[in-house]
């Protein structure tokens, strides 16, 4: 296993903890935006992707796996928006999932602690999706929030570490899921009102 599935090279001196670039940010806001105005569905599905995403960056040792994790991801979040194909978008993002785990064994990925992490990461937001597609709108909106708010605190974490995903696609992913989680608080207390 190389030194790149712990962490990233240290920032030059003088920089930022954070070293926070524009064009992951806006990218995610763009994104977001258009996911939340255009289309108001698919979000339980965002929640499991997002954690496949880091699990296939860690399978394939390579941070920057995780961007091409993201345009893979296109279709299946299409196919819950565009079909209402909720469960199917959910079951294949988890059949995805298993086939990366299983690679990863066999790889050796998950020796590593950081890469360890990314199994309790699907866990945890892989139940959060579920949950959220088997409950009511109401208790779903407030699920997949609390799913995307803690998803963009696990990007923070890995942006600051260095860890897993390449810097600005952790970047573009916080910026992503925190305006997602803004933008389903808004929708469910204007549709209340």
């Amino acid at each position: 296993m190389s030194e790149s599935s712990r962490t990233l090279p240290a920032p030059p001196t003088g920089r930022h903890i954070l070293d926070l670039h524009w064009w992951p940010a806006a990218i995610g806001l763009v994104f977001a935006l258009a996911l939340a105005l255009g289309f108001g569905s698919g979000f339980a599905t965002i929640v499991m992707v997002c954690a496949v995403i880091y699990l296939l960056a860690a399978v394939a040792d390579r941070p920057g796996a995780a961007w091409i994790g993201f345009a893979a991801s296109g279709p299946v979040v299409a196919l819950d928006i565009v079909f209402d194909a909720e469960w199917l978008a959910l079951t294949i993002s988890a059949g995805i999932g298993v086939v990366l785990i299983v690679i990863g064994f066999a790889r050796g990925t998950w020796r590593t602690s950081v890469n360890r992490w990314q199994l309790a990461g699907i866990a945890a937001f892989g139940a959060i999706a579920v949950a959220a597609a088997a409950t009511s709108p109401v208790v779903a909106g407030v699920l997949i929030a609390i799913g995307l708010v803690g998803h963009a605190a696990w990007d923070v974490v890995h942006h600051v570490r260095r860890a897993v995903v390449s810097r600005p696609y952790a970047e573009f992913c916080a910026v992503l899921d925190v305006t997602l989680a803004i933008a389903i608080i808004v929708m469910a207390l204007v549709g209340s009102a």
